[in-house]
């Protein structure tokens, strides 16, 4: 029997409601290279220093807050070039890098909307993350199945998720 895999996307007003989440999941067994993180270069800039000249192959996040999960995601976009969306200015870490990077020459036009609706989301969802995203938000998505994505979801709700999506 296969279970369907699911993405849970939760939209986080600061950094630090974004670590809670990625925290509480790590805890529950929810392994990193199944977290995506999404958010615009001046977020990651004033949200997550990132010193790459201390650790080079990892990245090190310095001063601000402790953002270990987080920081070692977006540490490692910075030490390995990961993904930046040129015109958008969006850094991504993760499974959603795969995804998003098909999107690149297309995002700097307008199609970061499309690459969420290529995602799942509805047009209206997609601008709302466009906007939560240029409003200085933290994505945090969660690659599972149909079974935990209500877990999932929970979580993310308790950590103070603005939006939470199941697609």
């Amino acid at each position: 029997m296969s279970i369907d895999k699911k993405t849970v996307i939760g939209m986080f007003v600061t950094p630090d409601a974004a670590e809670s989440c990625a925290e509480r999941l790590e805890s529950l067994g929810y392994p990193r290279e199944h977290l995506s993180v999404l958010m615009t270069d001046p977020t990651r800039g004033t949200g997550f220093r990132i010193d790459t000249h201390s650790k080079v192959s990892e990245g090190a996040v310095v001063g601000g807050s402790t953002l270990g999960i987080i920081g070692a995601l977006i540490g490692s976009v910075a030490a390995m070039g990961g993904l930046t969306v040129s015109g958008v200015g969006l850094v991504a870490a993760g499974p959603i890098v795969g995804f998003l990077s098909g999107f690149g020459a297309g995002a700097a036009t307008g199609g970061i909307i499309g690459a969420f609706v290529g995602l799942g989301l509805t047009e209206h969802e997609a601008k709302i993350v466009e906007r939560e995203l240029d409003d200085g938000a933290v994505m945090v998505g969660v690659e599972t199945n149909a079974v935990q994505a209500d877990d999932v979801k929970a979580v993310m709700e308790e950590a103070i998720a603005r939006q939470v999506w199941v697609y």
